[in-house]
């Protein structure tokens, strides 16, 4: 009797452990799921928060503007991109880091109206938002750039070659920008671990290389060449954003500016019937709403570039303008 009854009570104890342990696991199963679906909500609102400050960038009338991005903890932003569609879309999708593990969220922003540049599965927490106006003549959208404040770029060359994008980065007051006149100083004066960015120049330590020199400008990542043809705008797209996602914007960039201008060539013809007009500027509207949906990557933007956006750029009557 006595063994008998100490192998019922081993028996219950055995029963109430094996119970615990599944309640225990069923717990551990329904926290780990919770905490994923709260992550998940998280980083999807933290991705609308990012639309939410480029809305005061884009509506501005600056010519540039900055903001900063604080996230929670440490994040990683990634983009797919489409040209489907009148102007095509973008996507974000932001995954924080808990645990040195990133989430598994796969819920993604979508925007048919905004370009926004950056390189693919940046890492951070904080980060800067800066923005610049892309006109084709006329204003086409503003770009918005995102790159980690804790991310520090160095730009190397000659005084006469960084001016430009010097003056043009300095209104905006990024702190994690270094500019080294390469005359009087050497690529040594660049901070440890920053990306470096030659231009006219490719020293062996430089990471991107910009030239301005020639009539095809282009920005030079690994094996791509990022055609921008003089155009500030699309110049800070290639040096700060992953070079598919500069690819496929550009392309959006080129259907807005289509239809924009076949807008514009309408407009025309209702001011020519006052003699308000020039009659060479419906001509290259035309020219620009054709052409411009035929460019299939950047090498062929000198198709506009080399006449018509010139053309078009001297054409704006003063007296009545198109835009």
């Amino acid at each position: 009797m006595k063994k008998r009854g100490a192998f019922d009570f081993s028996f219950s104890w055995l029963f109430a452990l094996i119970v615990g342990a599944f309640i225990l696991f069923l717990a551990i199963i329904f926290i780990s799921k919770f905490s994923a679906t709260q992550a998940d909500f998280i980083d999807t609102k933290n991705s609308k928060e990012i639309s939410v400050l480029l809305n005061p960038l884009e509506t501005g009338f600056e010519e540039s503007g900055k903001t900063v991005l604080t996230l929670p903890t440490s994040s990683r932003l990634s983009s797919r991109c489409s040209i489907a569609g009148d102007f095509g879309s973008q996507t974000l999708n932001l995954r924080s880091e808990n645990y040195d593990k990133y989430s598994e969220n796969t819920n993604e922003i979508s925007f048919h109206n905004k370009y926004i540049f950056f390189e693919n599965n940046i890492k951070g927490k904080n980060f800067y938002i800066f923005s610049k106006p892309f006109n084709f003549p006329f204003k086409v959208a503003t770009l918005n750039y995102i790159i980690p404040i804790s991310q520090k770029y160095c730009f190397i060359g000659e005084y006469k070659d960084i001016r430009d994008i010097k003056d043009e980065l300095t209104k905006v007051n990024l702190s994690n920008l270094v500019f080294v006149n390469s005359v009087t100083s050497s690529i040594d004066e660049c901070p440890a671990k920053s990306i470096k960015v030659c231009f006219n120049k490719d020293y062996p330590r430089c990471s991107i290389f910009v030239d301005t020199t020639t009539f095809g400008q282009f920005v030079q990542k690994g094996e791509k060449s990022l055609y921008y043809e003089g155009n500030i705008a699309l110049l800070f797209a290639a040096i700060f954003s992953d070079p598919a996602l500069y690819e496929c914007q550009l392309q959006r960039l080129l259907q807005r500016a289509s239809s924009l201008a076949n807008l514009y060539y309408k407009k025309f013809l209702i001011d020519q019937q006052i003699g308000c007009s020039q009659s060479s500027v419906g001509t290259y509207l035309l020219a620009l709403k054709d052409d411009a949906l035929t460019i299939e990557n950047s090498v062929e933007l000198s198709v506009l570039t080399k006449d018509t956006i010139p053309k078009l750029e001297n054409m704006n009557p003063k007296g009545c303008p198109l835009w």
